[in-house]
């Protein structure tokens, strides 16, 4: 492979030469899909870089950036001052410093289909193009990719179904659907003891969307919004 071990120190190398290309690094990843985007990113002394392992060559030497994500459709993020931006094959920014950074983990901000899903310096969370262009607006605190549309949520509100231009697909969207249940004390016929069980309610269920709650009836009528954190009988 490229990567190689000498003297309790990682190298990436070149294969065929063995000539050591980026010495006594940390760490290093490879994109999920290395033959579309055969990058490597790297870091070394708290700094990130990427090394394209095809030409062999250091794009972006791990002097600039202490953040950085795997590479994806040809694009990987970096940020600055808490701004996420993406630099191309070249290493060169491309789409500027714009989208907060939130803590995110290495395998965000990855390009599925031409869509990124991106905060914006409120953090609210939104999709955005190959051009750094709002595909779908920030509005929301959470959004789910699929190849032809997007899941947003809002706390409190129901989940939508989006297309790439914003439009509503579906309005109202439900995770999970429960039973609400009742105790209640009974007589054992048996031993004549009071025993405590449950009741199930047949009128009404509790529903999920996101960490939220609201009730529903039997028919599917809508009760109340999804604001509860709970919901018990």
């Amino acid at each position: 492979g490229h990567v190689s071990f000498k003297k309790n120190k990682s190298n990436i190398i070149n294969p065929s030469t063995k000539e050591i290309i980026v010495e006594d690094i940390d760490w290093c990843h490879y994109s999920s899909n290395s033959d579309e985007d055969p990058i490597v990113l790297f870091a070394k002394k708290g700094k990130r870089g990427f090394c394209n392992i095809v030409t062999n060559e250091v794009i972006v030497e791990p002097s600039t950036y202490t953040k950085a994500w795997v590479f994806s459709e040809g694009l990987a993020a970096v940020e600055r001052n808490g701004y996420i931006g993406f630099v191309n094959t070249s290493g060169k920014v491309v789409i500027d410093f714009k989208f907060s950074y939130r803590g995110n983990s290495l395998y965000e901000f990855v390009f599925h289909d031409g869509y990124c899903v991106v905060a914006d310096s409120l953090n609210k969370i939104g999709v955005v193009d190959k051009k750094g262009r709002w595909a779908i607006k920030p509005l929301y605190d959470d959004v789910e990719l699929t190849k032809d549309y997007a899941i947003v949520y809002k706390e409190g509100e129901f989940k939508k179904q989006l297309d790439f231009k914003g439009h509503v697909l579906q309005d109202g969207i439900i995770d999970d659907i429960y039973d609400i249940r009742y105790d209640v004390q009974y007589t054992d016929l048996e031993t004549g003891e009071p025993k405590m069980g449950y009741a199930r309610n047949n009128n009404y269920y509790e529903y999920r969307v996101g960490s939220y709650s609201g009730l529903i009836d039997s028919k599917g009528k809508i009760i109340t919004p999804p604001i509860y954190t709970d919901i018990s009988g």
